[in-house]
């Protein structure tokens, strides 16, 4: 990786277009092979995070079918964005680890529908606007923020793409994580007895602003995308925290749940 990274500066290569070259699929699938077959030989769960492409998925998938207890992730921006088309307009906007590759988003969209995927996130990361305003990519930080586009961006994905967008949100975002880290029932699940999270959600054509942003950081990859919704409200363990708006949930309101059950 440093070699090709050495070999894209000798030559001037400082877009966002030289990230993904820099990082072989080689280097991800090899490291991904490595901690399935540790996780086979001990029994240990392995969770890979953040594949970028679809290839993982069908290693995790061998593994599984021959008994070994792995499952994999998959981020909202490897579903949105594509650097041969969102790169000249994003820059280092679109820096994130693994890549996200040209070519690959259908690919992933497929993964997800076959049911190869455990979860969705967003991948958080709080980076400032200034660590991506560099002269090369290669010194710009990565990451993207995400916590308040997962919602949106998946759901219309998911609708844009035909299926059932309200079932499967709920599905990928709140029941599958909550099982797999030991929360469920209690969480992810509207049942007598669960905590009281929800989430109302408003349909129609939302233009993300990002100076309207919540996190501090007020920039994002999809500011001034439409979404087809927007979150309305949500609400935890019955009492409302966010009223669209505005957060109105007071600090100190959480409450450590410890895990209940095994994934």
């Amino acid at each position: 990786m440093l070699s090709r990274i050495a070999q894209a500066r000798a030559h001037g290569r400082n877009g966002i277009a030289a990230h993904a070259p820099s990082r072989p699929p080689a280097a991800e699938l090899a490291a991904t092979a490595a901690f399935l077959e540790l996780g086979a030989v001990t029994g240990a769960h392995v969770h890979i995070v953040h594949f970028s492409l679809p290839r993982g998925f069908a290693l995790v998938e061998r593994y599984r079918r021959e008994g070994a207890r792995a499952t994999a992730e998959l981020c909202v921006h490897y579903l949105a964005f594509d650097p041969d088309i969102d790169g000249e307009k994003l820059g280092a906007k679109l820096k994130v680890n693994p890549p996200i590759r040209p070519g690959m988003r259908e690919k992933l969209w497929q993964e997800l529908e076959a049911g190869r995927v455990a979860f969705v996130s967003s991948d958080h990361s709080s980076w400032p606007i200034d660590n991506k305003l560099t002269s090369s990519i290669f010194d710009a930080g990565a990451g993207v923020p995400g916590l308040e586009t997962l919602v949106p961006a998946f759901y219309s994905g998911l609708a844009a793409r035909g299926h059932k967008a309200p079932e499967q949100t709920a599905g990928y975002l709140a029941e599958r994580p909550a099982k797999f880290f030991g929360l469920w029932p209690q969480k992810g699940s509207l049942t007598v007895g669960a905590d009281a999270d929800l989430m109302i959600l408003e349909e129609g054509r939302f233009v993300y602003d990002a100076r309207n942003a919540h996190d501090g950081l007020n920039w994002s990859p999809f500011d001034g995308t439409t979404f087809g919704v927007r979150i309305a409200a949500t609400f935890l363990r019955g009492r409302p925290v966010y009223d669209g708006s505005a957060i109105v949930g007071k600090p100190g309101f959480g409450r450590f749940l410890p895990r209940q059950a095994a994934a």
